[in-house]
């Protein structure tokens, strides 16, 4: 979405299979979504996005993946599913909510980052924070790290490029953070006090942020795009709470099933309790 007037919606997409196959050291990149509109009023919401590629004998660190890359305006992001990275065995960035312009709303989303990096890979976020506006919202997600490469610093749920872009996120909180127990670094802040944190204590001690959020591992149905189940929480794996809280105007999943009015779940699949 590309332009300067005029409001935008993207919804109940099956993205997928999107793949840069160029064979060299170049830095390709590959976007499910790019949001480039100022203004707002725009939304993007309950779309499936998977099997995102780069070709696996390009050898760039800088060549790079992202599910929804926000470059403009204010944008109602909910009930998106995502899982990118599980046939990838090259080192690009990985990116899938990437905010460089903007200050999107993000509700209710479940991205989910698997696969193992041949080598000293570059850095894989579920949320970046890179160059945002003041006014950013991320709450009721469940963002699951499980990449693992030679560097396990690099493979976290959420980065923020300064300790003002944390800041232009006024509100994070009722969110599922977690990470691969064999990655290092839940949540980084350049130049944040004790960054970056390993632990969801450390972040919300040094953060302020995320009060109410956990960091669980997360049981799905399925990770595979065709499968029906995909994303959707495994309830009877399910052994802690994932109650999130209310936000005005999302009264429904991905699946179009009514949230709770007063615990719906993190995430997009609404599971009830």
């Amino acid at each position: 979405a590309n332009g300067s007037g005029g409001t935008y919606t993207i919804t109940q997409n099956s993205i997928n299979t999107l793949a840069n196959n160029i064979s060299s050291s170049s830095a390709v990149n590959v976007y499910a979504i790019c949001l480039n509109q100022s203004g707002s009023g725009h939304s993007v919401s309950r779309n499936k996005i998977y099997d995102l590629s780069i070709s696996n004998s390009n050898s760039s660190t800088s060549a790079e993946l992202n599910v929804i890359r926000f470059m403009a305006g204010t944008v109602m992001v909910s009930n998106n599913m995502a899982h990118v990275g599980n046939s990838i065995t090259c080192n690009p960035a990985i990116y899938a909510l990437n905010v460089q312009g903007g200050a999107p709303a993000i509700y209710f989303n479940t991205i989910y980052l698997s696969g193992t990096a041949s080598g000293t890979a570059s850095n894989t976020q579920c949320f970046r924070m890179q160059n945002g506006s003041n006014g950013t919202v991320v709450v009721d997600n469940i963002f699951f790290n499980d990449r693992t490469s030679a560097t396990a610093a690099n493979n976290q749920t959420m980065y923020f490029s300064s300790i003002t872009q944390r800041n232009y996120v006024t509100t994070c909180n009722y969110n599922d953070l977690y990470k691969n127990a064999s990655n290092t670094n839940l949540v980084t802040v350049v130049g944040g006090a004790n960054s970056p944190y390993s632990t969801l204590a450390n972040w919300q001690l040094f953060s302020g942020k995320d009060a109410n959020s956990l960091s669980q591992s997360v049981a799905f149905i399925s990770t595979l795009g065709s499968n029906i189940g995909f994303l959707h929480i495994n309830r009877t794996s399910c052994s802690y709470n994932l109650a999130g809280t209310p936000v005005s105007g999302i009264t429904i999943d991905f699946d179009g099933d009514s949230r709770s009015a007063t615990t719906p779940s993190m995430g997009a699949d609404e599971i009830g309790y």
